[in-house]
């Protein structure tokens, strides 16, 4: 008589099973500091800073202030401005090259060039907010 084939997932090793839950209740207030604390300390998720906390493992906290958060949104939009524009000014470049005569790329890439030192600027300025966080 033929044995009959086990269809469904192979069964994990005893290594693998996490088979014990533990729980706990939190007010509100409670559960919403352990999620700016998870949230600080760089940690997957709850469970993973729990476990850290509990078996003393390592744990990186970093306190974010309100200014510095702010300088960080400042510095994040001029650098996706950034990016933008050096894409764009690619492009401008590719296209000018393809589609026009020498002459006339070469009076476009003159303009190109004063927006570039403008450019340059506002790189400069990305890089003195960058220097006065570093200085906090």
């Amino acid at each position: 008589m033929k044995e009959k084939k086990r269809k469904g997932r192979h069964p994990m090793q005893d290594i693998l099973v996490k088979d014990t839950k533990v729980c706990f209740r939190l007010d509100v207030q409670e559960l919403a500091e352990l999620d700016r604390i998870v949230g600080n300390s760089g940690a997957k998720n709850r469970s993973e800073y729990i476990k850290a906390v509990v078996f003393s493992r390592a744990i990186r906290v970093s306190i974010v202030e309100e200014k510095r958060g702010e300088d960080w949104k400042t510095l994040n939009n001029l650098y996706s401005q950034y990016r933008k524009f050096g894409n764009n000014y690619n492009q401008v470049v590719k296209v000018l090259h393809t589609t026009f005569e020498e002459k006339k790329a070469l009076a476009l890439l003159y303009k190109l060039e004063n927006l570039t030192i403008e450019f340059v600027n506002i790189n400069k300025k990305i890089m003195g907010i960058i220097s006065k966080i570093k200085e906090r």
